[in-house]
């Protein structure tokens, strides 16, 4: 499940055993997960190549579970956690 990867990538990423490497690729694919690196919205002028790291509130995970399991009973992610 969902949750069981982002758990599996944060004891990667906590665990000082790990090769840096592992612990740098864990990091980024729990970010990338959480949406954390979008495109920078910036003038024509500008090349581009700016990002913006954007950090969402964190799900606890009672929360992640909850999604899970509703995902796995068909119910949408929007009907969990709301507006």
């Amino acid at each position: 499940t969902v949750t069981q990867v982002k758990a599996f990538w944060s004891d990667v990423m906590t665990n000082s055993a790990e090769k840096t490497s592992d612990r740098l690729k864990a990091s980024e694919l729990l970010a990338r997960s959480a949406g954390a690196f979008l495109p920078a919205i910036m003038p024509e002028e500008n090349s581009g190549s700016d990002v913006v790291i954007y950090l969402p509130k964190m799900m606890t995970e009672a929360e992640c579970q909850a999604v899970d399991d509703d995902l796995q009973m068909g119910r949408s992610e929007e009907t969990t956690t709301g507006p």
